[in-house]
Order: C-alpha cells, then sequence, then structure tokens
C-alpha cells in the first residue's frame, strides 16, 4: 500500500487519466455483512485473490477479478465478539497458499491464505494473546502487523506502549 517505499501514491501508468476517468465504470461489490466496527485498511491483493478484514474483525478472501467470496474467517472462540478499528492486514509465504497476520482484540491471528483456516502451528490454534505477560491491561494497536524476514511485528498498547515481535513458524 502507499504507492511505493516513498508512499508516493503515484504511477506512471497511463491508461487511466484525466480525460478518460469519468468514464470508468464498477465492476463489483462486496457487501461483507456486519456493521459492528470500522475497517480502515487497504486490501491485499496476491495471486489473484483479494484479502479484506470486516468491520467484526472477519477476514475474508474474494476473487479479485469477479468479487465471488472464496472463503470467510472468524475469529471469534465460544463467547468472543470483536469489533472496533482493523487497519492492516499482512502476508508471509512460507509454502504455497501464504499466511495472513492481522489483529483482533487482544489476539493476534495467523490464517492460511489458501484455505482461509487459522494456521494451528502457529501460536495456540493459530493465535497468540498480545497482553500475555503484560499487565493484564494491555490491548493491541490496530496497525497491520509488519513482517521482517521471519518476524511478525506488532504494537501493543493500553498503558505504556509496547512492540512484540513473534516467529512466524511457531
Amino acid at each position: 500500500p502507499g504507492g511505493n517505499a516513498a508512499q508516493q501514491k503515484y504511477s506512471a501508468l497511463d491508461q487511466i487519466n484525466k480525460n478518460n476517468v469519468r468514464n470508468l465504470k464498477v465492476a463489483w461489490t462486496y457487501p461483507s455483512g456486519n456493521k459492528a466496527g470500522g475497517v480502515e485498511s487497504i486490501p491485499l491483493i496476491i495471486e489473484g485473490r483479494m484479502y479484506i478484514t470486516t468491520p467484526s474483525q472477519e477476514l475474508i478472501s474474494l476473487d479479485a477479478s469477479t468479487g465471488k467470496e472464496l472463503w470467510r474467517f472468524n475469529p471469534a472462540r465460544e463467547k468472543e465478539r470483536f469489533a472496533g478499528v482493523n487497519r492492516g492486514i499482512a502476508y508471509w509465504k512460507p509454502h504455497t497458499g501464504g499466511i495472513i497476520f492481522y489483529t483482533s482484540g487482544n489476539f493476534l491471528n495467523a490464517v492460511d491464505a489458501g484455505t482461509g483456516r487459522a494456521d494451528s502451528s502457529f501460536g495456540q490454534d493459530g493465535r497468540v494473546l498480545l497482553n500475555e505477560a503484560l499487565d493484564g491491561n494491555a490491548n493491541t494497536s490496530p496497525a497491520a502487523p509488519v513482517l521482517y524476514k521471519d518476524l511478525v511485528i506488532v504494537g501493543v498498547g493500553g498503558g505504556p506502549g509496547r512492540v512484540k515481535a513473534y516467529d512466524a513458524r511457531s
């Protein structure tokens, strides 16, 4: 997101310009079906799939050319419900399909990008509790996780802010 590494948001492509932009038409829309919260993230498009989050912190994979839903991952377990702001997702490709990392509530989730299932090799059944070993009042930063080599880096707020890094493989 952001155009390039310098965040310039400019493209030298010339297919769309000030003379023909008014001729653009909507190719498809996708209604996520939930409204509890906010999404302030940019979708990721990887190998023809679009990955988005919803206001209730679900992660969805769509066919990027048609908008057809391929799968939907709900991070809630038992009586959990998530809402609030989500500002992004991160993609890591250690194998075919890759892994999507994103936060919901106080959790960092790892979801198989091909199947839409929690990556059971990460944390405890595909997620880690971000405020573990902290003062108990910490909560997630709504910023997107960042990947560096095999590390997933995420901010943890509430009280003194912290940054945590997790081994993406475990």
